[in-house]
């Protein structure tokens, strides 16, 4: 229960800013129309029906379930790194939780403020490219649902063992910066991951960055077999386990160096 009134007062200490929230995902929009020019053009001036198995639809459809699936991985809602480098992590010491839960209840409580946010401009998005949008069955659909939750949990353990680095290193806000973009690039952000060299692609088919955006959207467009959706779902389960472990670890020996540096 304290828990979820740790939720609801950083949910509502959010909504005191929906301006910022508009703004950050007004601008994310624009790259998906970007997108949506590019690869509508790549298609109709190539000729191309199809790429690495991909049709237009599943492409266009691909990028509107990456556009979602960044709002359930709260990559830019973790401030652990801020609070040991600024000393604000001194304010959480002396309450009566877990200090290494309240970080991801409090990205919890911004990432639904995002998708809250997104809605609106999901649905005016969904209206301007809906004749491309993939229907699915509820079987696939339920098998995408659990898929984005557990690269939800899973990309969350991944970032806070990153920030946990901060009691370690030093201030990583620009490194943590960029090693997220390269982990989005790894992930499929930025283009289905199948439309890489083979080669290449079953090489990042070994990483776990994956199962952030490629994934679930792969699982949704119905390119994974459901022998191979289950394994996804164990490694994923795996992934998240060992992410934890080692950002507990972290977190466990970095507070025994943790000197308050800021305030």
């Amino acid at each position: 229960m304290k828990y979820l009134k740790y939720f609801l007062i950083n949910f509502h200490e959010e909504a005191a800013y929906k301006a910022d929230f508009i703004f950050y995902i007004g601008s994310e929009v624009v790259f998906f129309v970007v997108f949506y020019f590019i690869w509508t053009n790549v298609y109709a001036k190539g000729g191309a029906t199809d790429i690495s198995s991909f049709s237009l639809s599943a492409t266009i459809t691909y990028y509107f379930l990456t556009s979602i699936l960044f709002r359930v991985n709260p990559t830019e809602a973790i401030y652990l790194n801020r609070a040991i480098w600024n000393g604000e992590l001194t304010n959480e010491i002396p309450k009566p939780y877990s200090l290494k839960l309240i970080y991801l209840v409090s990205s919890y409580s911004i990432a639904a403020m995002e998708m809250l946010t997104y809605l609106p401009f999901a649905g005016l998005i969904f209206i301007f490219v809906y004749k491309y949008i993939i229907f699915i069955s509820f079987t696939h659909l339920l098998y995408f649902f659990i898929a984005m939750v557990l690269a939800s949990i899973m990309g969350i353990c991944l970032q806070l063992f990153l920030h946990s680095l901060c009691f370690h290193f030093g201030d990583q806000d620009a490194n943590l910066s960029l090693i997220s973009y390269i982990i989005a690039f790894l992930g499929g952000a930025v283009f289905p991951l199948q439309f890489l060299p083979d080669g290449l692609y079953q090489a990042l088919n070994f990483l776990p960055f994956k199962f952030l955006f490629n994934f679930p959207a792969s699982v949704y467009l119905g390119k994974i077999s459901t022998h191979g959706i289950w394994f996804g779902f164990l490694q994923m389960i795996i992934w998240t386990v060992v992410f934890f472990c080692i950002y507990y670890f972290s977190f466990q020996t970095g507070l025994k160096k943790y000197t308050a540096i800021g305030r």
